[in-house]
């Protein structure tokens, strides 16, 4: 379904552009890079598909690369609280169940580094070009105020998908550290719950103190550390420099 709407989005906001930009003759002239055509059927037809190429390049393949980048973390995320629900549901005194959870555990770890290496720059780029796609649209407002309903939806349109994609990928990495604060609590209920039993340390307790020791990981963004408070920070400091640039426009 996702897909689905990614793929034919640009194409609705294509034809409603080319509703809205109808009477309009300059749009067609930018597409045909300033040769002039006169059959109204001809210029509809150069300015849908010009428009289609727009929306295509600026919502469709953002959208796409972010989608991939969540559903890579979120399979990440699955194993994780497919660990912890694994110890949840497990028997103390099984030594060796713990010790294959902590090995599962050291490798996923591995990966989640390698992947946290190897999304900080496209993580950047991603949040960089979004942000300035919405710093565009708060400049072309200000600078314009009464803007065509045709350069409406394209201005809309940008905005709306910088921060759709914001969210949804800010939300996607920052469950990564939740996971594992989830299963280093859970270690920590474990030896609780092994000491009050036995009121010794064991084999099992040494396993479960590996994972509770273990620091938690957080994906950056070319240093951006993607925490829960990241949207918070983020997008108040945007309406704070919003409200700047109106002030001083």
């Amino acid at each position: 379904m996702i897909l689905f709407i990614i793929c034919t989005l640009p194409f609705l906001t294509a034809a409603l552009f080319t509703y809205l930009a109808y009477k309009e003759d300059q749009t067609a002239i930018f597409w045909t890079l300033g040769f002039e055509v006169k059959n109204d059927i001809y210029v509809t037809i150069i300015r849908f598909i010009g428009s289609y190429i727009h929306y295509t390049v600026y919502q469709a393949y953002p959208c796409l690369f972010a989608l991939s980048i969540c559903l890579l973390i979120h399979r990440y995320g699955l194993i994780l609280l497919q660990i912890n629900d694994t110890m949840n549901k497990q028997i103390l005194e099984n030594s060796a169940f713990f010790a294959q959870v902590v090995s599962r555990y050291n490798t996923l770890e591995k990966e989640l580094h390698i992947l946290r290496d190897t999304l900080s720059k496209p993580l950047f780029f991603v949040l960089l070009s979004c942000f300035c796609s919405l710093f565009t649209t708060i400049a072309a407002y200000l600078e314009y105020r009464i803007i065509p309903p045709m350069f409406l939806v394209e201005l809309g349109s940008n905005a709306l998908t910088s921060l759709i994609i914001v969210v949804f990928v800010a939300h996607f990495v920052s469950r990564i550290p939740e996971y594992m604060w989830k299963i280093k609590t859970e270690a920590g209920f474990l030896m609780d719950e092994y000491q009050c039993r036995h009121r010794k340390r064991s084999g099992e307790m040494d396993l479960l103190e590996i994972i509770r020791r273990k620091e938690i990981l957080y994906l950056s963004a070319g240093g951006v550390y993607f925490k829960k408070s990241f949207l918070l920070t983020a997008f108040g400091t945007f309406f704070t420099y919003g409200l700047l640039i109106a002030t001083t426009k």
